[in-house]
């Protein structure tokens, strides 16, 4: 075919849903992603929550007014054009033009002081705290949401997040890319285009050093760690390219998905991302851009086998003291939608509306909780609550989960359910906002699986490679009641639709916790697999990380773990022939796969 697989996509969106969308942004991202769930604290276990109804409920110190303004400001992410306001939602500000900040910002973490900078490495400036002042840059409108082509010689599902930068810098626009749909450039992408020339070259290794050089290119949590020993190293952006089944189900099917009224769920949705062009002045932006996000993420199945967790504190000198480690036997997804590997395809119809089914088992470590397991179904309706058990071998008996608790560290780990694999709750649990586009420095090409973890006092976070990257910045509030967290930030790349970050406000609006997440992306997981080899290149997560800022406590997780000698660790669209059944999720297989 003369014409390339970008510019079919792009004049198929435009001719399907002239009437709903404007710009063009063709670029599919698909890539395959086990979106990892543990368990769920037992003394946390409770009757499940009724399903998510209208606006979310008020959270204290969630910002009003100018305060999301501040947020902005706090993490270098420009508002949405003056001229077009986005609508402000019932709990939530307006992405409007910038109000005056108030005075006090809403984080408690906040940029490195040189003091705690110099119990890891002498600061070469004042002791005083770092203040970073804003950079001017030229604002620039926020740009059409679009993905980048499908490689032409590799049908690859590989995911790529974009940049996303630092808490005090304006935002950075997307990358203007060759390969682009055939469309006149923007201004936003021309400002993208001067905004990566301004990244360390490859071969540059940040350190606390450099902090006020870079400081635009990392997030709080980054800099949080920074000030504690860490180190990025730095390598020119690599683009990954997306799987063609994905592209020609997108081409297929997107034509038809339009928001249900409450905003909660799709109608009319099979296969491929729902929304390939989102109009960043489009009041549900952010939620299109979720439900885009929870479609990249879904395969026909995956097993992810002998991962290990590791919980300990966290000291500014020494570094992470391991406090208790966790080993699990299986985690197991299996899709009932958007299926485009294994029959039946694209939809396995089920009588129960089950979009899909998860299950964690057998847990062999920690002694006390070996044999310990989880499961849960979720449902084509994303409104409705997750139908979840949890069953602990000692007592012998299965529990129901409640959603709300999916903000609570499973087990002591300082890991909440939803921040699996960058964020694992339904799209309709939250409100969302999006906030704009910038540039960051993130993992996406990691060299090792399982990952490797740096020296003390850095320790707690992964030794890998780091990459200019376009982010879309998303600001999530739960509507569920009793929910632990006043917002969460995602850090959405533009090209891959992955996450390679996120971070975690508490009740008061305090920066709480950040979570940062190495990518590793090729045909499988490591060069000496031999079962887990695929056509396209997949992506898989060899390690990631949370540290809570406020407790300097961490847990971190290797994906399989070191020790496992011989594990490929991530199997993908095999189906039955890697056990991975119907009847593995029923509760009575699951009961007796714990004892």
């Amino acid at each position: 075919m003369k014409v390339d697989e970008r510019t079919r996509l792009c004049r198929s969106a435009v001719l399907n849903v002239p009437h709903r969308l404007t710009g063009v942004r063709a670029c599919l991202l698909c890539a395959h992603v086990a979106a990892l769930v543990l368990f769920a604290a037992p003394a946390s276990i409770a009757q499940d929550a009724a399903a998510p109804q209208g606006a979310p409920a008020a959270t204290p110190g969630a910002p009003v007014g100018a305060d999301i303004e501040t947020l902005r400001k706090l993490l270098g992410v420009a508002p949405a054009p003056p001229s077009v306001p986005v609508p402000e939602p019932p709990a939530a500000p307006a992405v409007e033009a910038p109000a005056a900040p108030p005075e006090q910002a809403p984080a408690a973490v906040e940029a490195p002081s040189q003091a705690e900078a110099a119990e890891v490495q002498a600061p070469s400036k004042s002791k005083s705290k770092a203040k970073p002042a804003p950079k001017p840059k030229k604002p620039s409108k926020p740009a059409v949401v679009r993905r980048s082509e499908p490689a032409k010689s590799k049908n690859a599902v590989t995911p790529q997040p974009e940049p996303a930068s630092e808490p005090e810098q304006d935002v950075e626009q997307p990358v203007t890319e060759p390969q682009r749909a055939p469309v006149a450039e923007t201004e936003a992408d021309k400002a993208a285009t001067a905004t990566l020339e301004d990244v360390p070259p490859a071969g540059t290794v940040v350190t606390i050093k450099e902090f006020e050089r870079w400081k635009h290119l990392l997030v709080p949590g980054q800099q949080w760690a920074l000030a504690r020993g860490a180190t990025f190293k730095v390598i020119d952006r690599t683009r990954i390219p997306m799987e063609r089944a994905r592209v020609e189900a997108t081409e297929r099917y997107a034509g038809q998905v339009k928001l249900s009224a409450n905003k909660m769920r799709l109608e009319n949705y099979v296969a491929g991302y729902p929304f390939p062009v989102v109009d960043p002045n489009d009041p549900d932006a952010g939620i299109k851009l979720m439900f885009d996000y929870e479609a990249r993420m879904t395969l026909d199945d995956v097993d992810v086998r002998n991962f290990a967790c590791t919980t300990g504190s966290l000291d500014p000198k020494t570094g992470f003291h391991v406090e208790r480690d966790f080993r699990n036997g299986h985690f197991r997804r299996l899709s009932y939608v958007s299926r485009l590997y294994v029959p039946p395809m694209p939809t396995w119809n089920n009588a129960q509306g089950i979009r899909s089914r998860e299950m964690l088992y057998p847990v062999t470590e920690p002694f006390d909780l070996k044999g310990a397991g989880f499961t849960y179904n979720r449902f084509v309706d994303s409104s409705r609550p997750d139908d979840s058990w949890l069953y602990f071998p000692q007592t012998k008996r299965v529990r129901r989960l409640s959603t709300a608790q999916r903000s609570e560290g499973v087990f002591g780990q300082d890991v909440d359910l939803d921040s699996y694999a960058g964020f694992s709750g339904a799209p309709a649990w939250s409100e969302w906002r999006f906030l704009g586009v910038k540039t960051v420095l993130a993992s996406m090409h990691a060299v090792n699986l399982p990952t490797k973890w740096q020296k003390a006092p850095a320790d707690f976070i992964f030794d890998e490679d780091y990459e200019p990257r376009e982010v879309y910045v998303l600001e999530g509030r739960s509507r569920l009641a009793n929910y632990g967290f006043s917002r969460r930030i995602i850090y959405l790349d533009r090209e891959s639709f992955l996450v390679p970050m996120n971070e975690i406000y508490d009740l008061k609006g305090n920066l709480w916790k950040s979570e940062i997440l190495t990518w590793k992306f090729g045909n499988k997981p490591r060069p000496d697999a031999v079962r887990a080899v695929y056509k396209d290149e997949l992506g898989y997560i060899p390690g990631f990380v949370l540290f809570d800022m406020q407790f300097n406590h961490a847990t971190r997780c290797e994906l399989p773990a070191r020790d496992a000698v011989g594990e490929e660790g991530w199997y993908y669209n095999f189906g039955a022939a890697e056990g991975t059944t119907e009847e593995i999720f029923e509760v009575s297989t699951f009961i007796d796969s714990g004892r």
